[in-house]
């Protein structure tokens, strides 16, 4: 309180200690800072690590669905649940509209099997017309891949399905409050319908192949000749009905059973089967069916392999 209590010399000895006490303070609120930007990057790491966590397990919950059906409706459960969407749909291109094949979460299940018009009528639309990952009511400063448009809907997500560099679908979220979705969350979505994608291109090859062996099956069956495929070993692997039906039995009981036994009723080194093996062409024979009181020509075909056996 006396102005004159403190002289000059005083002040010059007091400096050193204020600024200790300033670099002290100053030491204090770094420590503080790196303490947060500790707790925010771990923070963020969890969450990482807690993303991909979900992304490895809805692969695996997938990657086995072989019916196409089954597949898109797990998938939308899966990923509705696990992220936390408030509605979650998966449509399907259908010339030149959107069916939605499957939904989970808020998607009223009217909305199945509804259809959408691929082009800019709608986020999914634009999606499926090869615009790409899309957000809707994203924060202005969006660019790239992102609409940017500010709207009072539900915020929305549209990542397009693709498959050998063909968009074949849309995996369409929505959130339940106003700015629920960011960057990471679409790259998310991506990175799911990225493993959709794979999943349902298996299982379209799959039903590609079913479907090729229910055809040739129908075929192998409605031959009026009697015919089998025998492996190297003279094991019948297939018979049709018309020869299971000359040998009194059923393609399934004749399957998995010796040649020589079950066609001809005889010891395989008696068989006239075995006179056919190692032919290059085709070999017609008779065949007596002694213990049946009758007879049949039969006409072998080898079949080569990739290796030539």
């Amino acid at each position: 309180t006396d102005p004159g209590r403190f002289t000059p010399a005083d002040a010059a000895r007091a400096m050193p200690l204020a600024q200790q006490v300033a670099v002290a303070g100053k030491k204090a609120q770094m420590t503080e800072h790196l303490a947060e930007l500790v707790e925010e990057q771990t923070a963020q790491l969890k969450r990482e690590q807690e993303r991909l966590r979900l992304i490895h397990e809805f692969g695996q919950a997938t990657a086995g669905i072989l019916d196409e059906t089954t597949l898109l409706v797990t998938a939308t459960q899966e990923i509705c649940e696990a992220f936390g969407y408030s509605s979650l749909w998966v449509g399907l291109i259908k010339g030149q509209e959107l069916v939605i094949a499957a939904g989970a979460g808020e998607c009223p299940p009217e909305l199945i099997l509804g259809r959408l018009p691929i082009g800019p009528e709608s986020l999914p639309g634009r999606a499926a017309a090869g615009g790409g990952p899309l957000l809707a009511a994203a924060p202005a400063e969006a660019g790239g891949a992102y609409s940017g448009e500010l709207s009072s809907a539900p915020p929305e997500m549209a990542v397009p399905l693709v498959i050998q560099e063909k968009v074949v679908g849309v995996l369409d979220a929505q959130g339940d409050r106003p700015g629920a979705f960011d960057e990471e969350d679409v790259a998310t979505l991506q990175t799911l319908a990225g493993h959709l994608s794979t999943a349902l291109h298996n299982a379209r090859l799959f039903e590609q192949l079913a479907r090729g062996k229910r055809e040739w099956e129908t075929t192998f069956d409605a031959i009026a000749e009697g015919v089998a495929l025998l492996d190297r070993g003279f094991t019948i692997v297939r018979a049709n009905w018309a020869l299971a039906r000359l040998l009194d039995a059923t393609p399934q009981t004749l399957a998995g059973q010796d040649a020589h036994g079950a066609v001809c009723g005889c010891a395989a080194a008696d068989c006239a089967i075995r006179a056919a093996h190692g032919s290059d062409g085709v070999e017609n024979l008779e065949i007596n069916l002694a213990a049946r009181g009758r007879s049949f020509r039969a006409s072998f075909y080898p079949i080569t392999g990739v290796r030539g056996d």
